[in-house]
């Protein structure tokens, strides 16, 4: 997957569907997904060996902000 040039255009939980096609629908945490504009989506694992859901963090003005996507009910009517 080649990720240069492509544009962000969502951030996302991830579905209950890849949650479990990835072994993690007991995780208790439920994963961030960063949408891309071709279609494609990537996400963190708690490690490389992918064990688990992760997180994602930024880093701006010496400021570390934890990613979070917008609740399904922050999401009505938008």
């Amino acid at each position: 997957m080649n990720l240069i040039g492509r544009k962000i255009v969502g951030v996302v939980r991830l579905s209950d569907d890849l949650r479990e096609k990835e072994g993690w629908d007991d995780s208790p945490h439920f994963g961030v997904s960063i949408v891309l504009d071709d279609g494609s989506f990537i996400y963190a694992s708690q490690d490389e060996e992918g064990n688990g859901p992760g997180a994602f963090f930024g880093f701006k003005d010496e400021q570390s902000y934890y990613i979070l996507p917008p609740l399904p009910e922050d999401m009505e009517g938008k």
